[in-house]
Order: structure tokens, then sequence, then C-alpha cells
């Protein structure tokens, strides 16, 4: 019987879910998401996709975020405006604080019925890309602060 180990099968649906097998970075290992820190998972590129996606593999810890990539946001009558954020710039340390909040329990009362513009954020480590996820409320809809965030990094 063939006998395959965690780190082999967790680079073998990296590989196969099209995720980049960059150095490092499908060796990650998955740290509880419900902690504070930026979280997400891996990239192939430092590139906005084309439409914003949902990643379908759980969110690992990002450490040592370099850059920020807010993609642009499709809705009418908005410039499509990709912004890149450095650790350079004083809007990066609230960018980082905003998306390393954790996701608040989900609730068991009536939500809103309304719908989030999709919105895709990527870091760059030293090592790899990640599409940030962005914590959201109880009832599943980004958090108000990450949201004022990204507004404000966006101008």
């Amino acid at each position: 019987m063939l006998r395959v180990t965690r780190s082999r099968w967790r680079s073998a649906l990296c590989v196969f879910f099209g995720v980049a097998v960059i150095a490092g970075c499908a060796s990650a290992k998955p740290k509880a998401t419900q902690s504070p820190g930026l979280r997400g998972t891996a990239m192939s590129t430092f590139a906005c996709p084309a439409r914003p996606t949902i990643p379908a593999a759980k969110p690992v810890a990002i450490d040592g975020a370099r850059a920020l990539r807010l993609c642009p946001l499709d809705a009418p009558g908005l410039q499509p405006k990709t912004v890149t954020v450095t650790a350079y710039q004083p809007v990066f340390a609230s960018l980082i604080t905003a998306l390393s909040v954790p996701d608040d329990p989900a609730t068991r009362g009536a939500c809103p019925a309304y719908a989030d513009l999709p919105q895709t954020v990527l870091a760059q480590t030293s090592r790899c890309v990640y599409q940030v996820a962005i914590p959201v409320d109880g009832c599943m809809h980004y958090q108000r602060a990450a949201l004022d965030a990204l507004s404000r990094a966006r101008g």
C-alpha cells in the first residue's frame, strides 16, 4: 500500500488546484484562523485575477507581508484601478491591522440581506503571494473596519 505523507498530499493538492508551489508556500502550516493575524491562501502570482475568486483552500497565517495589492472593484461607475501599498507607506500598517482581525463568530439571529462587493486583496511576502482573507462579521459580510481601511487605501 502506498503511504502518502501530509506534506506530499498538501503539495499534490496545491499543484492540482493550480496554486503556486513556490519554495515555502506549499509547506506553510495552517494555523487557527480565529486568532489575530493576516491570513490567506497561496497564489501563483502577484497579479490581480480577471474576476474576484473565493479561495477553496483553508486560509493559513501570512507572516512578513511586504506589499498589499488591492485589485480593481467591479462595479458600475467605478474606474477599474489597482492599488499597490508597500510597507513603506503610512496606510500599510492600518491595512494590516484591519485585515488581521479575526472573523466574528456566526450569528444565530437574523442577518441583513445585502451583497458585499467582492474584493480581492493580495499580499506579497519574501517567499510567497497570498490572497488575503478579509475578516467577516457574524453574517459573513465584510467587517466594517476592514472595508473602511480598504476604501482609505484606494483613495
